[in-house]
């Protein structure tokens, strides 16, 4: 599995929030992306781990990126994260694999390389979706935060 560490600078984003499963996410890019549209790549951040919280009880934000100056658009609201630094993966494949990659992150890679998450969410970037290629070739970075 490589990994690479990169800092993060802090980052601003128009945001909706979506409560339950991190499956039902999907549906809300196209309206953030309707409300808001992104000037890059649209992210999620995930609030809870799906091990440990009830299926009802899991928080996610559906996100594109503000540019400095640019106003959070009715309807959004604004989430931030400070400046830090991430765990960086990029997982090439279908949506469906992440979880195992998140539990090889946080049960193997993250203790072998003495890192701690930080106490914010992890962020999925979406280099590409399922729309412009094929699941296989989905490319996903997953961002870890840590200390």
């Amino acid at each position: 599995m490589e990994i690479t560490i990169v800092k993060r600078p802090a980052l601003r984003f128009a945001a909706l929030a979506h409560h339950g499963a991190y499956t039902g996410i999907g549906p809300l890019f196209a309206r953030l992306a309707a409300l808001c549209p992104p000037e890059g790549p649209m992210e999620a951040l995930y609030h809870d781990d799906p091990d440990t919280v009830a299926e009802e009880a899991l928080r996610a934000h559906a996100c594109t990126r503000l540019s400095a100056g640019r106003a959070v658009p009715d309807g959004c609201e604004e989430v931030s994260l400070p400046a830090g630094r991430d765990l960086v993966y990029l997982h090439t494949g279908p949506y469906q694999g992440l979880r195992e990659v998140y539990q090889r992150l946080f049960q193997d890679v993250l203790p072998q390389q003495g890192l701690t998450p930080a106490a914010l969410p992890a962020r999925e970037v979406y280099l590409n979706t399922a729309g412009q290629v094929p699941e296989r070739d989905l490319r996903t970075e997953i961002h870890v935060a840590v200390i």
